[in-house]
């Protein structure tokens, strides 16, 4: 009786646990529904809302577990109970053979008769009766005992699940701390024109960067279809050597997306095919605005206009790739880049730029066809 109300507690208990679990994560679902777009946002909500399930379930196993364990002392104290019960009996029996053997020995009547022979029937059938509920018992005690057991290895399972995922929680908000307050990134782009950048660095690395942003834009322009003139909105030098940045922007509606795989790959090959080609890299120095805008149109315009007290302009001419106006040094061909590798892109949606991260160098060598 007592283990059976023990059980009607124990379900009632699970599922009241069981409602309030449903209710915390219907909650939990409608706070991730109006977290921002933002992936490092996302994957912290969904590791917290893995963290709390989990906690949920460890708490609910933990209560069941010590429901399990004083239902298993009960049955326990039953078992201990019945045992005392039982050896009394067969005490008794014992001393009532002991009778019945002396009365044999001094009456000659009928055994069948005799109470004592009755009474130590009756004892004998209790005793059976009471070593069958010890045994059912103790069945009971080990079922319950190997389900406890179950219930604890899966607690420490949960358990260590939970610390790796609080781990990773953690981590994960450091990294978005970091990521906060970072200034710059490899992918960040300067806000000014690259004539006004202050040349840092190896010379001879960066004359070969400042030319690879020239083929790059080439490269950039017959594979997505955008026109020349004033799309080139910045670029980046960064610290690691031969490495930098180019963003695109000012196009029409539709013509600059984020890009996958495939596109980067036709850049990254349409570039390195101009350095395979050896193309001149032809300097026009010293020429009128008007004379070079007369010869080579607005196509040599960054975004960024050039300053109106600028009267003579040197224009980089690499023939049916790309035309620019400069004043840095550059490359006398484009196999002095010795290949290119497109890195890291980033498409701003809102701006609708979209930036483009290289390396050039030894490294990156392309072989001849």
């Amino acid at each position: 009786m007592a283990a059976s109300t023990t059980a009607i507690q124990q379900l009632k208990y699970l599922q009241y646990k069981t409602q309030i679990l449903n209710s915390y994560i219907k909650s939990l679902e409608t706070i991730l529904k109006s977290i921002s777009t933002n992936p490092n946002e996302r994957l912290l909500a969904s590791l917290r809302l893995n963290l709390q399930n989990i906690e949920q379930k460890v708490l609910t196993d933990r209560a069941k577990e010590q429901q399990l364990t004083l239902q298993n002392n009960t049955l326990l104290s039953e078992i201990k109970d019945l045992t005392v019960e039982k050896d009394a009996l067969y005490k008794a029996i014992c001393l009532k053979e002991e009778e019945a053997k002396t009365a044999a020995t001094s009456d000659t009547s009928d055994l069948i008769d005799n109470p004592n022979e009755r009474f130590l029937g009756s004892l004998r059938l209790n005793l059976q009766n009471i070593e069958q509920k010890v045994l059912a018992e103790r069945r009971k005690e080990q079922e319950l005992t190997l389900y406890n057991n179950t219930l604890l290895s899966e607690i420490n399972d949960l358990t260590i699940e939970r610390d790796a995922l609080y781990k990773a929680i953690c981590l994960k908000e450091e990294e978005a701390k970091t990521a906060a307050t970072s200034d710059t990134s490899d992918l960040s782009t300067e806000k000014v024109p690259r004539r006004q950048q202050k040349t840092n660095g190896d010379s001879n690395k960066r004359m070969i960067v400042e030319t690879a942003l020239h083929v790059i834009k080439g490269a950039v322009v017959k594979v997505l279809k955008i026109p020349t003139a004033r799309t080139t909105m910045g670029v980046h030098f960064s610290d690691q050597p031969w490495r930098g940045a180019i963003t695109i922007g000012n196009c029409a509606d539709g013509k600059l997306c984020k890009i996958d795989a495939n596109v980067k790959q036709q850049i990254e090959d349409t570039a390195n095919e101009c350095i395979r080609q050896n193309a001149a890299c032809i300097i026009h120095e010293g020429l009128s605005r008007t004379e070079a805008e007369s010869k080579f149109g607005h196509e040599m315009y960054d975004f960024y206009a050039v300053p109106d007290s600028v009267e003579k302009v040197n224009v980089l001419e690499i023939k049916d790739w790309n035309i620019n106006c400069t004043n840095k040094m550059l490359c006398k061909s484009t196999a002095e880049l010795m290949g290119l590798i497109v890195r890291k892109t980033k498409f701003n949606g809102k701006k609708k730029q979209l930036t483009i991260e290289f390396t050039v160098g030894p490294q990156t060598k392309c072989k001849d066809e």
